[in-house]
């Protein structure tokens, strides 16, 4: 009998059998969810994306160089597009705090590298963020983008749990190294995170800047050639992360994102008097 390995993607916005709630090994005992909720001043900062009628994913506001200019939010690119056919989503808002009175609409969608229908997986998650400007300004605080260059391997995630219908923050979750998974774009995590918490931040110790973005869970599909099994190989709820075979990824902040955000940024302003831009249109900088 011979088995072939695939290695697959699942965003959290998957089946929740695919979900990512590491724990102890023992999943029965209870006490694997660590998410619980976020201080209030983070609160000011994140939100949920809402697209064609769904939460698609969370967010957060970034800190821009001047109160001037445009508000804009950074999330996972994948959240913007139907998983099934490719297409990208037509009527999407950003809900400060999953508010659902307070949902902005979209104004732009910053260009990106992200191939919703690529099968390079790995490929896939280093390109999955994009920045979005908001049609209205948030007169709310903001998380500054920063190039992680702590020590440490303790991390924090603040994204949607929707188990509550809210943005709930996971701590003293930890980072690890992959062979199966590696990547200098990325981060490989295990903080709890479930379906909506795509595009969450992940933070520096200080919980004021954000060192990647949260993308999904990689895992390894087997498959046997000369027999009848085909399953997932997903480890349930509450077990431990395994970084060759189950772990939480986010792309990492770099330069270049920074800089993205730079240019993004002096475009919106540079052409902020003109009304004749489409949503999604590329811009040219």
């Amino acid at each position: 009998m011979i088995k072939i390995i695939f290695l697959i993607l699942t965003t959290t916005l998957c089946a929740a059998g695919q979900a990512a709630i590491f724990g102890d090994g023992n999943p029965d005992n209870g006490i694997e969810d660590q998410r619980h909720q976020a201080p209030a001043e983070m609160l000011k900062s994140v939100g949920t994306i809402y697209c064609d009628g769904a939460l698609r994913g969370s967010a957060t506001h970034v800190h821009t160089a001047t109160k001037t200019d445009p508000s804009v939010i950074v999330t996972a690119a994948h959240v913007l597009y139907n998983r099934v056919d490719g297409q990208a989503f037509e009527d999407c808002s950003y809900r400060p705090q999953n508010k659902r009175l307070t949902a902005i609409p979209f104004a732009e969608i910053d260009r990106h590298a992200y191939q919703p229908l690529s099968k390079n997986r790995l490929h896939q998650s280093e390109n999955d963020v994009v920045f979005v400007a908001l049609k209205y300004r948030l007169y709310a605080p903001s998380m500054g983008l920063s190039i992680d260059s702590s020590s440490k391997d303790e991390l924090s995630l603040v994204a949607y749990n929707g188990s509550v219908d809210a943005m709930h923050l996971t701590e003293n979750c930890m980072r690890f190294s992959s062979v199966s998974f590696a990547s200098e774009r990325l981060i490989l995590h295990n903080c709890d995170a479930q379906g909506g918490a795509s595009g969450g931040a992940l933070l520096d110790p200080s919980h004021k800047n954000i060192i990647a973005v949260h993308g999904g869970t990689f895992f390894v599909r087997s498959q046997t050639v000369n027999g009848s099994s085909n399953a997932l190989n997903v480890a349930p709820a509450g077990s431990r992360a395994n970084p060759e075979s189950w772990i939480n990824h986010a792309r990492k902040v770099d330069q270049p994102m920074i800089n993205q955000l730079r240019h993004f940024v002096a475009y919106l302003a540079k052409d902020s008097s003109d009304q004749t831009r489409s949503l999604g249109q590329i811009p040219e900088y």
